[in-house]
């Protein structure tokens, strides 16, 4: 775990092992109600990340896909 501050232009700097541990300098901020933000670092080639993700797609009709995402959901609810 971090710990860094905001500047007075509401920057926040992130260490160099933070950036060199996820490979990119660029990331998306999403707010969390009552937890905070989260940063999701973007990947360097998004299209080659996007082809890694369809070859495990390879194979699966779309009911095996939609049962798969409903019992994921399911889980993320916590049920």
């Amino acid at each position: 775990m971090t710990k860094t501050r905001m500047d007075e232009r509401r920057r926040i700097t992130l260490s160099r092992d933070v950036v060199e541990e996820f490979g990119t300098d660029e990331f998306v901020v999403i707010p969390i109600k009552k937890e905070g933000i989260l940063l999701k670092p973007l990947p360097k080639d998004p299209v080659k990340t996007l082809q890694k993700e369809g070859e495990k797609l390879k194979g699966k009709t779309i009911k095996q896909l939609r049962k798969e995402a409903y019992e994921e959901a399911l889980k993320e609810a916590g049920r």
